[in-house]
């Protein structure tokens, strides 16, 4: 037995009641997604908007002496200005997300 997506459309519209058989259904099929891996490897679900700890991580992330190894501040001071940017975009990507 299927609830139809009309069934449950009007279910959440308040046009129909699903009874408990189909509420059961219902919260089988948000098991389903639930248990589903549905965020493929190497992605996430992140806000729309980045939230302010989001930001911040994102500006903290340029290496500095305040948070990086010296190494890893010389590696990028010897990049190109271009690869300087992409560098830094990365990393500010990596640090925002991983706050969200």
């Amino acid at each position: 037995m299927r609830i139809t997506e009309e069934a449950l459309n009007e279910a959440i519209e308040g046009k129909r009641e699903l009874g408990e058989i189909g509420l059961r259904l219902a919260l089988k099929e948000l098991r389903k997604l639930r248990d589903e891996d549905s965020i493929p490897n190497g992605y996430a679900l992140v806000p729309i908007e980045p939230t302010e700890n989001m930001i911040i991580a994102g500006f903290e992330s340029k290496p500095s002496a305040f948070n990086s190894s010296l190494e890893e501040v010389e590696r990028c001071e010897a990049m190109s200005g271009c690869e300087q940017a992409g560098h830094r975009a990365k990393l500010c990507w990596k640090a925002m997300v991983a706050e969200a």
